[in-house]
């Protein structure tokens, strides 16, 4: 066997490695590629809604960090799922990134795809965690990733503080809300069984007034909403779901259009 022969059938053997290792993971919340073409399974179901989610999320915090951007900042990814927006701040050239998630299999996905892109431990670190002790487990971060947890939560008043414990800059909070006038939370119940949803049975969904408020409690000196575009997903264009930047101390008192 020439040498041209055995390197294309040890490129095979990877990616039937890296395919059966995926899908002895499954199920996967987000879709990544594993290898020109092959792809985590049963990850399609969401996948054009989180490239837009992707676009606007990321969109939006470059614009906030401004010229000085992800290089030479540490950030926090809090119940990072699979990992989709911690392997985000890295493209983007952030180089110092913590992430977990209450969830062991998760953390096992997160590390499956750092190692099949071959990034440094040193600069994306997984572990499982927990976002009640966000500021006994991880401490100080400059900016804080807050995606998609503050509708599954039973106690979403406290982690508002430890997000605001564990920010130096900003952080980013997107969340479905309730669309009750005035500030309300509802109650409702989740399984835990199914990856997608809370570790906890009972959760607290807040309206938009609610979650901003919680946030300013919890420490946070000022909260904005990112204005949606008109490409985003319709649920960020009726209020069902919103994407705020909390600033630790000063930033921009109105709306923010980023886009």
């Amino acid at each position: 066997m020439s040498d041209e022969s055995g390197d294309v059938q040890a490129e095979r053997d990877r990616i039937e490695r890296l395919q059966a290792e995926a899908d002895a993971l499954a199920p996967w919340q987000y879709r990544y590629e594993l290898a020109p073409g092959i792809f985590t399974p049963n990850s399609d179901e969401h996948h054009e809604w989180n490239l837009l989610r992707r676009r606007m999320i990321m969109g939006a915090l470059g614009a906030a960090l401004g010229r000085d951007g992800f290089a030479g900042r540490t950030f926090l990814d809090g119940g990072c799922n699979a990992g989709l927006w911690s392997f985000e701040l890295h493209r983007a050239g952030a180089r110092d990134i913590d992430a977990f998630d209450a969830r062991a299999e998760n953390i096992e996905k997160c590390v499956f795809i750092r190692d099949a892109r071959g990034i440094p431990e040193s600069e994306l670190r997984f572990r499982q965690g927990n976002l009640y002790e966000m500021e006994k487990e991880f401490g100080v971060h400059d900016v804080v990733l807050g995606l998609g947890f503050m509708y599954h939560l039973s106690d979403p008043i406290e982690v508002a503080r430890q997000l605001a414990a564990v920010t130096r800059e900003i952080c980013v909070v997107d969340s479905n809300v309730n669309t009750q006038p005035g500030n309300v939370c509802l109650y409702r119940t989740e399984d835990p069984s199914l990856h997608h949803n809370a570790v906890e049975t009972s959760v607290i969904v807040p309206n938009r007034n609610a979650l901003i408020e919680m946030l300013q409690v919890g420490g946070f000196g000022i909260v904005t909403q990112v204005q949606p575009p008109s490409w985003a997903p319709a649920m960020y264009r009726d209020g069902r779901r919103i994407l705020l930047l909390a600033y630790k101390a000063d930033g921009p008192s109105d709306e923010v259009e980023a886009f």
